[in-house]
């Protein structure tokens, strides 16, 4: 009781393992109902495929670089709306700092992945995907607290995951586990 929070670690591990087992489990559910559904969908020619595959790292860089300049836009434009008084209330501006984090969050998440997408590993392209899931989630919840639409970014994720389902099998078909 020295005046500091003590939490016995160990006696968590069991909980933790089984969460992140059902998280597991549940991504690639997740992975394979879109493996599914990409299977369907018309090829890219194999050269642009492998193209893509090997400077997927570097577009991403660049991306997940751009994200972050766009939450600290959200940011900004919180920051202005909440100076100046518009829509009558925090919840929009609240609504902005929500996006931007959300924003970051993903931006980070494609910087995370660059290691892994540049030396073909299959958890590379994986947080990539992880990343776009959180991308839809932020798309809802801005369109759940504003009733603001925004097509263009559900187009962007979805134009991603046909890219990404279409590189998958050069990051699945390194060594690691699937």
């Amino acid at each position: 009781m020295g005046g500091h929070l003590c939490c016995n670690v160990e006696a968590l591990a069991p909980y933790i393992g089984v969460y992140n087992r059902d998280v597991n489990s549940l991504t690639d559910k997740i992975e394979s109902k879109f493996v599914d559904l990409s299977s369907d969908l018309p090829h890219l020619p194999t050269e642009f495929v492998a193209w893509l595959a090997r400077w997927a790292w570097l577009i991403v860089a660049i991306v997940g670089v751009l994200y972050l300049f766009d939450a600290l836009g959200f940011v900004t434009l919180a920051n202005d709306f909440g100076y100046a008084g518009f829509f009558g209330d925090a919840s929009f501006t609240s609504t902005l700092y929500l996006a931007a984090a959300l924003t970051a969050v993903y931006g980070v998440w494609y910087l995370v992945a660059v290691p892994g997408l540049r030396e073909h590993r299959r958890r590379g392209w994986q947080l990539l995907f992880y990343a776009s899931l959180v991308q839809v989630v932020m798309v809802v919840v801005v369109v759940v607290l504003t009733g603001l639409g925004n097509i263009w970014s559900l187009l962007e994720v979805v134009v991603l995951w046909y890219l990404l389902f279409q590189i998958r099998p050069a990051f699945v078909a390194s060594n690691e586990p699937e």
